[in-house]
């Protein structure tokens, strides 16, 4: 009879686990609904920097989407007045965030250098967005407001002078006010 039971058991977990990652992947999935949308990225984007800027149709997608030699693909990605901006969407803790943004990134100035038709093996120095890389995290988990992660603390030893950082802003409703009150498409995700 125990059989049974935890067989019972092992079922209702799976399909439990199943529901928790389809719960995942559809708030992945709405937020990139969302912020792929040049006007909501553009709210999002002021809301961030303290900015006003109005020209969303400057603001150059670069989303990667299964990238077949990778299989890999991020959630939003533009360059915008000088930046590279990617913002992932979390609902589950992961440390290797850092690590996977700096992969992502890496792919989109590729996909920048070429479509700028840039020439990094000329002897002048190609001057390239700065990258701002962003968690969105609305999870279940107690998350500050706003947190780092840092690529460096997944180094197998230390490398002074060469960082990569992560901001983590918590979105779940009732956080960082001050950002929701400025990006109405924000808040309204996390409602």
């Amino acid at each position: 009879m125990a059989g049974k039971g935890s067989r019972k058991g092992n079922a209702r977990q799976k399909r439990y686990r199943r529901k928790q990652k389809g719960r995942r992947t559809y708030k992945d999935s709405l937020f990139c609904d969302i912020f792929s949308d040049k006007e909501n990225a553009l709210s999002l984007f002021n809301a961030l920097n303290g900015t006003d800027y109005t020209d969303a149709e400057n603001l150059e997608v670069l989303t990667l989407k299964d990238v077949v030699y990778m299989t890999m693909h991020n959630d939003v990605a533009f360059a915008f007045h000088g930046t590279m901006n990617l913002w992932e969407h979390q609902s589950t803790k992961s440390d290797n965030m850092p690590l996977r943004a700096f992969l992502y990134s890496a792919s989109e100035y590729d996909k920048w250098l070429i479509r700028h038709r840039a020439d990094i093996l000329g002897s002048r120095q190609v001057k390239v967005p700065a990258p701002k890389c962003f968690e969105m995290y609305n999870g279940e988990s107690e998350m500050p407001d706003l947190s780092e992660k840092r690529l460096s603390d997944a180094f197998m030893q230390p490398s002074p002078g060469y960082e990569w950082t992560v901001y983590v802003l918590n979105i779940n409703e009732g956080r960082n006010l001050e950002l929701m009150a400025r990006c109405m498409p924000l808040r309204a995700y996390s409602k």
